[in-house]
């Protein structure tokens, strides 16, 4: 799937290693995606380069209480301008801290996808609205680009959750309830 979006996705290292990895799976779909690993500044100095010299308008998507309806960014931006999409994938925890530690961060800005609500089962989000990496970089591109067909990445995290749901029902049959004791 090939996009006008430019999209770079700051993954925590501790992700790399997380067999659900959702920004491996936004790049298999959308192969121009780029991913940063790293938690400190120093770990993106060289994307902060490159969006110091960026002329696409650069939007970081993150729920903060500072961010704007998505909607509202897209009507304000001018079509043959185009947008730099980042996002941060972590945990909720570590993309708080990963927020912290990175104030060039801040000074972008920041949309949110609050009017969704998520349909991530496998793992915990504090809030409804909440959206995985993948499901918030579908959503986004969708509202992008209505021209663009992003069923790949729908089709993809749907394919995921059902290939994680199964793997932990096999894990975990107490879960079930297939052993609870007879009365």
């Amino acid at each position: 799937m090939r996009c006008a979006t430019a999209i770079d996705i700051l993954q925590h290292p501790a992700e790399t290693r997380v067999a659900k990895n959702t920004a491996r799976i936004c790049k298999l779909c959308v192969p121009q995606t780029q991913i940063w690993i790293g938690q400190d500044p120093a770990d993106f100095a060289a994307l902060q380069a490159e969006l110091a010299a960026e002329t696409r308008v650069v939007w970081l998507l993150y729920p903060s209480d500072l961010a704007q309806p998505f909607g509202e960014l897209i009507a304000a931006v001018q079509p043959q301008v185009g947008v730099r999409l980042l996002l941060l994938d972590a945990t909720w925890k570590k993309a708080y801290k990963m927020w912290q530690l990175n104030p060039w961060l801040d000074k972008l800005p920041k949309a949110n996808l609050s009017h969704l609500e998520s349909n991530y089962r496998i793992r915990k989000s504090p809030k409804s609205h909440y959206l995985s990496t993948l499901e918030a970089l579908a959503y986004s591109l969708a509202a992008l680009e209505p021209e663009l067909d992003t069923q790949p990445l729908f089709r993809a995290f749907h394919a995921m959750q059902g290939h994680f749901q199964v793997r932990d029902v096999r894990r975990a049959p107490a879960a079930t309830g297939l052993d609870a004791p007879a009365d």
